[in-house]
């Protein structure tokens, strides 16, 4: 899971499902209207038979 949250405005953004293992990368889409705005990040990982949940980890933010 990819999750951006915006504490100016109290909103959030995030995926489930953004990627898979073979994969390598995940992308989380970010609506133009807030592309510009503060926002902190976290990722957490999920298995793949979702029986097993990770912590989640702040990963930085963004136009501070």
């Amino acid at each position: 899971m990819l999750l951006a949250y915006f504490p100016n405005t109290n909103t959030s953004i995030y995926t489930l499902y953004a990627a898979n293992r073979l994969k390598g990368t995940a992308t989380l889409e970010i609506p133009e209207n807030l592309r510009s705005q503060y926002m902190e990040t976290y990722v957490f990982f999920i298995a793949a038979n979702h029986k097993q949940v990770s912590n989640s980890v702040y990963t930085g933010s963004l136009n501070k």
